[in-house]
């Protein structure tokens, strides 16, 4: 235990001399220093097992982050330091100090106007996001989020950005790198029919060799504000299909999503109204096709209930796939203070043998802005098993909350 305090607290200095040599050899070279950085933490209280014979448990996650950023003319590196933990994961209040989720969640660095102008170039440990995160997305919501190691390329003009990426998420360094598994695409953001912006995109995952995982993920994603008088619209869609092979099998899946969001504008609450509609496409076991699409690297918590039942689809519905149609409205009464509901109906996108109906979940979430540092967020989630959850998990109604507070400095 002595070890473990005296191990984290050589790393914690370490980290300290390293950033004051940094910084001064930085502030020598001409180079300027930026400090930013989080604290978040997060309780919740958790009954989402589906049985009535269990009591709801608490917990409460804490996430910390130092960032450094450092510029010179164009260029700039940014380093993120983040700690990630669960209060009382430590085995023992005054001897524990491992720190086991304290990390570099992101290093890299940004060369600008490489070699010609509007041609970028960032090389390192990086979050990556593309569009509405559908597909790539940091999970800002985890309280360790997700990075890659990688190489993004990009080159804007007025009409378009478009970006090439090399990801390596998986690195065995066996001969012939057997095991290894890279993600690469292209990903072009186009503004030629604005107001609407209009995205197309190719995305490749290999899993070595080819014939275990050689997946591709193709699509367009488009999203748009348009005035309508008293009100505004909004629209986001997404459609994607996948190719390839997956396990020996020939891949043949698709996904659309939707969300559409009329907006009052001039009124004392600011109050709208959405709608939404997904489909993501399950196996049929009648063919040797695998029909599952896989959401690859989304940000699904922003999609598929704020209970997490669906992080990782197909896995999370057996193969079955989703469909979820969304009801929501919201209100801002006050600049500062904000509430929304959010009703999902669930069912698989192919029948299983229990059927088709996974069931609904509902969930209230409302922010308040304490200062500009600091901002609250609550929420309550319930959801309701439909027959194929009560088959899958148990027929009890789940329940779950939380509160949150983000300072950032």
């Amino acid at each position: 235990m002595m070890k473990a305090a005296i191990n984290y607290m050589f790393t914690i200095q370490l980290f300290l001399i390293i950033a004051i040599v940094l910084t001064s050899s930085l502030v020598l070279l001409g180079q300027d220093l930026k400090v930013t950085g989080q604290v978040r933490h997060r309780s919740e209280r958790v009954d989402k097992d589906f049985s009535d014979q269990t009591a709801s448990f608490g917990f409460s996650f804490l996430r910390t982050r130092l960032n450094m950023k450092f510029t010179n003319e164009k260029n700039h590196a940014f380093i993120q330091i983040q700690d990630s933990r669960k209060f009382g994961d430590a085995t023992n209040t005054l001897t524990d100090g491992s720190a086991d989720l304290l990390d570099f969640h992101q290093a890299y660095f940004v060369l600008s106007d490489f070699a010609t102008e509007g041609l970028n170039v960032k090389l390192g440990r990086q979050e990556v996001s593309f569009a509405n995160q559908r597909l790539i997305g940091a999970v800002g919501w985890h309280n360790v989020a997700r990075s890659f190691d990688g190489v993004l390329i990009s080159y804007s003009d007025e009409k378009y950005l478009a970006t090439a990426f090399s990801l390596k998420e998986t690195e065995t360094s066996a001969v012939g790198d057997v095991g290894d598994k890279d993600v690469r695409g292209v990903w072009v953001e186009t503004s030629f029919f604005a107001p609407t912006r209009v995205d197309l995109f190719f995305i490749n995952q290999t899993l070595n060799p080819g014939d275990v995982l050689n997946r591709n993920t193709f699509g367009v994603y488009s999203k748009g504000s348009y005035d309508l008088g008293s009100f505004k619209l909004s629209q986001e869609i997404d459609i994607a299909s996948q190719s390839g092979t997956n396990g020996g099998n020939n891949v043949s899946a698709s996904l659309i999503g939707s969300r559409i969001k009329l907006i009052a504008k001039d009124t004392p609450l600011k109050y709208w109204v959405g709608f939404g509609y997904d489909m993501v496409s399950g196996d049929d076991s009648a063919t040797d096709d695998d029909e599952a699409f896989n959401t690859l690297y989304a940000t699904n918590h922003k999609y598929y209930g704020f209970m997490d039942y669906f992080l990782n689809v197909p896995a999370h519905t057996k193969g079955g796939g989703l469909t979820d149609i969304i009801v929501s409205a919201g209100l801002t009464p006050a600049s500062k203070l904000s509430a929304k509901v959010d009703y999902h109906l669930m069912s698989t996108s192919q029948d299983v043998p229990s059927g088709n109906d996974i069931g609904s979940e509902i969930d209230f979430t409302g922010s308040y802005g304490y200062s500009k540092d600091l901002k609250i967020v609550a929420g309550v989630s319930i959801f309701s098993p439909g027959d194929v959850f009560k088959a899958w998990n148990g027929e009890d109604t789940s329940t779950w909350g939380y509160l949150m507070t983000v300072y950032n400095f």
